[in-house]
């Protein structure tokens, strides 16, 4: 049979299914929520719009990005045209480790164990841009410390010429760029985001004017020498960090790049020529379904805002994006199960079609990251790519109901959000009147109450944690021994150099202040003649009047509060004790007990179950005996108007001020039992964060400020 009665005799077939329309799926579906609302299955994001229980082909009618192609305007379905089965996604874990030697050994292994990008994690000194009186404390502490060309000479002898190189040093990432060409080097990024730092930060080391300059600068620099390099980074992670939705997280790293695009150009550079500069980092959550839709309308988006600008060149009006598993949503207690979120965020960045990817070590906030866990975060990036063969279909999310809807939803939603701040004089005016300071602290406090009344659930933290774990053993480097190393490595640079510091920095000064000649080089012989990263600093900090003050956002992680209140226990000399109360049927005793032990072990209180009583006075002589500090009835709503007052009798008798509370919530007893005694009532429409911090207060376990959920 020829290939064209084939398709006739499929079609035929196909024929004596219809399709039933979604309204006849829907009146299934009532039928069988037996008199429950169908909008009770609507889910309402944080970024206000509705998501439905079920998609189907209707809804996609009207969407304006069908039909468009892999590689091609708008790039909605990913930059190349065959995706990551041309070009596989590079794996981009960073190295930083304090000592150059110890980092650079890291950069060689993780190259030999399939790694195929490396980004280098400088220290606060660096990504602060410290000068000389403040380098030495900051020096080595939380990345490596490379002060001098030599320094960075061990890293660079160790990387291969194909092998994709990402700086990340903050605000000092101009000085590496100089760095780089100062040892024939090349990086693929170099990771300035000031306006990431402002907000973030509250301020800047030194003026917006030489911040521009340097950026400017910086690209006439990779210009005039053919540099593949990106050189301005566009970071979402203090919007993402700080509690912001996916809408509000996207709408400012738009704004953010739009206000690059006008300052740079303002400056006499061409469109073209920052936009193909520019490359976007985006913080990956635990809303799998969310975070594709997020990556894919990004694209699309900037592809609308280029276009604006006038950007004609094909390179230049594609948005390159490099994608990092969430820091929101790791938490301390239960690290293992930051593994698990790793893998949904990795597996939501491949299919939305990021270029590179940072996935973090499941122990990063529970203590010093080890070999293990690195190797981990490593081998489930390569898993991703050789074992499910994730990226042998470009764009695989195309074509979805569900995906291609909800990409449609968070793009007008963005737009009309990025618009908004457009309307307050761009994005640095909307920082400085905290426009988005307000629209990301409010929804914020949307998530924090979520998570503290648990309707949010954070596994291992506000729910089902592990009552019996165990920190993590993770033994932090000898901060003496680091700091010795690197005084040691910058006492002998400076005794060796032969050329006068002073003279090298007010040659510096003059190229800052006059506007004549490029900075990054003058930086560059600068560094060569053996100028330190931090004398540098102190240039460009030096002779500024400006100064730049907002209001930053404050990084929490989800777990926060919970984490905050079971360091609180764990510290206190003695860990107040919970006696469950078993009492009457047993399927009600059962399930409120497990209820009661998951409430109270989010903070780490020591719970003691019991298989249950026989009458309610053997319940309260044994939690008098067990020398708990609160007993929780567990039992049916009908017994606990004759339980409770003979327990509490029972308790009070003995000359004890346990606490006495109730698993459940019987509203037509509340009032009858609160008289006999009973304090605190716990159920699925509890806070728990906040019942748990007055619970604490009460018990006199010392507390840090802030432990409010």
């Amino acid at each position: 049979m020829s290939d064209i009665g084939k398709s006739e005799q499929y079609e035929k077939l196909f024929e004596e299914f219809p399709v039933p329309p979604k309204e006849l799926w829907k009146q299934q579906v009532v039928a069988d929520l037996k008199g429950l609302d169908f909008e009770k299955l609507e889910w309402s994001t944080y970024e206000g719009f509705q998501v439905q229980p079920m998609y189907m082909r209707e809804d996609l009618d009207g969407l304006p990005h069908l039909g468009t192609l892999p590689g091609f305007d708008p790039y909605i379905r990913g930059i190349n045209a065959l995706g990551h089965a041309a070009e596989p996604w590079k794996i981009a874990q960073s190295a930083d480790m304090p000592l150059v030697a110890d980092a650079a050994r890291e950069i060689v292994q993780a190259r030999e164990n399939g790694q195929n990008s490396v980004a280098l994690r400088l220290d606060r000194a660096a990504v602060h841009a410290c000068g000389t009186a403040d380098a030495a404390s900051q020096a080595g502490v939380g990345g490596t410390s490379v002060q001098h060309v030599a320094d960075f000479q061990v890293i660079s002898s160790k990387m291969q010429p194909r092998v994709d190189f990402d700086l990340l040093a903050g605000m000092s990432s101009p000085v590496y760029l100089a760095m780089a060409s100062a040892t024939e080097r090349c990086f693929s990024h170099v990771d300035f985001n000031p306006l990431a730092h402002l907000i973030s930060e509250g301020t800047l080391p030194y003026s917006m004017e030489t911040t521009f300059t340097l950026l400017s600068d910086a690209i006439r620099y990779v210009d005039q020498r053919s540099l593949p390099s990106t050189v301005i980074s566009v970071c979402g992670e203090c919007y993402h960090n700080a509690g912001a939705n996916a809408v509000e997280e996207l709408a400012c790293m738009l704004a953010s790049g739009v206000e690059y695009m006008h300052r740079l150009t303002e400056k006499g550079l061409s469109p073209d020529a920052v936009a193909r500069r520019i490359r976007f980092n985006f913080p990956v959550g635990m809303s799998f379904f969310m975070e594709i839709a997020k990556l894919r309308a990004a694209r699309m988006l900037w592809a609308r805002i280029v276009d604006i600008f006038g950007v004609k060149d094909d390179e230049s009006r594609k948005m390159h994006s490099h994608v990092r598993t969430s820091w929101w949503h790791q938490t301390k207690y239960d690290p293992y199960v930051n593994m698990l979120r790793a893998t949904i965020e990795s597996m939501a960045g491949v299919i939305g079609g990021a270029e590179s990817m940072y996935t973090a070590q499941f122990d990063e906030v529970a203590g010093v990251p080890g070999e293990f866990s690195k190797r981990i975060a490593r081998n489930l990036q390569i898993v991703l790519r050789e074992e499910s063969q994730l990226g042998q279909v470009t764009d695989p999310a195309a074509g979805s109901y569900y995906v291609e809807t909800l990409t449609d939803a968070v793009a007008r939603h963005a737009w009309k959000l990025f618009q908004d701040i457009e309307t307050q004089g761009g994005y640095l005016a909307a920082v400085q009147n905290g426009f988005i300071q307000d629209m990301i602290e409010t929804t914020a406090e949307k998530k924090r109450k979520n998570i503290s009344s648990r309707r949010d659930v954070i596994v291992g933290s506000n729910q089902y944690p592990n009552l019996t774990e165990k920190p993590l053993s993770t033994p932090a480097p000898d901060s003496e021994k680091v700091a010795t190393a690197i005084e040691a490595s910058l006492r002998a640079h400076v005794t060796s150099r032969t050329s006068d510091p002073t003279t090298l920095a007010q040659s510096l000064q003059k190229v800052l202040h006059s506007g004549s000649g490029n900075l990054i080089a003058s930086m560059a012989a600068a560094l060569q003649e053996g100028l330190t990263v931090a004398e540098v600093n102190d240039v460009l900090r030096n002779g500024d009047t400006e100064e730049l003050h907002v209001r930053p956002l404050r990084p929490f992680r989800a777990a926060e509060g919970f984490e905050k209140l079971r360091d609180a226990v764990t510290r206190s000399e003695r860990k107040p004790r919970v006696f469950l109360a078993t009492y009457g049927p047993g399927n009600w005793r059962h399930a409120r007990a497990t209820f009661s032990s998951g409430f109270f072990g989010t903070v780490g209180l020591e719970v003691m179950n019991n298989p249950g009583f026989d009458s309610p006075e053997a319940a309260a002589e044994a939690a008098l005996g067990s020398g708990a500090d609160v007993l929780v009835a567990c039992s049916d709503d009908e017994s606990y108007p004759d339980m409770l007052p003979r327990m509490i009798d029972t308790i009070r008798a003995a000359g004890s001020n346990m606490i006495v509370a109730v698993a459940g919530y019987p509203k037509d007893s509340i009032d009858a039992l609160k008289a006999a005694g009973v304090e605190l009532f716990i159920h699925v429409r509890s806070d728990v964060g906040a019942t748990l911090t007055q619970l604490l207060r009460r018990l006199g376990v010392a507390m840090e400020n802030g432990n409010e959920e």
